[in-house]
């Protein structure tokens, strides 16, 4: 494959997840009164117990993306303006 590409490929992913990652926090942010509330009734959870579990998920989301995505595409990025 070549570098090209797959900086094209790495870099659309990273924005995509970025994006999702930026939806996610801001439906977590406003929505959550209304679908957490929801959620809690529908599954006999606490709302609060399932409010950190929808944000430690967010956070290893994101984790990943950073592992998998972001850094190699800046470190692609880095080695194609430096060489």
């Amino acid at each position: 494959m070549d570098t090209t590409l797959l900086m094209n490929v790495l870099g659309w992913c990273s924005l995509l997840h970025a994006v999702m990652l930026l939806l996610s926090t801001v439906f977590l942010r406003w929505a959550w009164p209304w679908v957490g509330g929801w959620y809690a009734r529908q599954f006999a959870v606490d709302e609060q117990r399932l409010r950190t579990a929808a944000l430690q998920v967010l956070m290893i989301y994101k984790t990943l993306v950073w592992t998998f995505f972001a850094v190699p595409y800046l470190v692609l990025l880095g080695l194609r303006v430096t060489g």
